[in-house]
């Protein structure tokens, strides 16, 4: 299997705040993970889509980081797809995108959770403040991309196997 190249891309959105775009050599700009600043440190950065509509989140807990890895390289050995998190109604660095994100240290993954935490990422911009008893846990995400910021301040795609 070849390395995996990752293009880097400046570029200028949410009032002009300067974003980095991470995105799989040859990829399409739907498929890339959109940063509003330097990459994290530690932890993975995972990136879910929900219907039309995506989301980040930066994972740092050890047992989700594993449970990440588990859905991103062998997704048929595990019923936890779900990625489950304690809402912040703040923007963040690995979720620009957004007016809100998942707090690192509480992703976990389940196979299944509650209604009331469930909906689209927009449906959770529009009603933060009192959407999923504070948390978030979209029933239908789908991990699409997920990026190693353990060792290397890079972030690179954790391959697939």
């Amino acid at each position: 299997m070849s390395a995996t190249r990752i293009v880097l891309a400046l570029s200028f959105v949410l009032l002009s705040i300067p974003t980095i775009r991470i995105a799989e050599a040859g990829s399409t700009g739907t498929d890339a993970i959109y940063l509003c600043g330097a990459p994290p440190t530690g932890g993975v950065w995972a990136q879910f889509a929900v219907g039309q509509e995506t989301f980040n989140a930066y994972i740092t807990d050890p047992a989700a980081i594993d449970d990440a890895i588990r859905l991103w390289q062998k997704p048929w050995t595990t019923a936890k797809r779900i990625p489950i998190g304690r809402l912040s109604c703040e923007p963040a660095l690995w979720n620009c995108s957004w007016g809100w994100h998942q707090s690192p240290s509480s992703v976990v993954f389940a196979d299944g959770a509650i209604e009331v935490c469930d909906g689209t990422p927009s449906y959770v911009e529009e009603n933060c403040p009192s959407f999923g008893m504070g948390y978030y846990c979209p029933w239908s995400a789908v991990l699409v991309q997920l990026l190693d910021c353990r060792v290397n301040p890079g972030c690179p795609l954790m391959p697939r196997r």
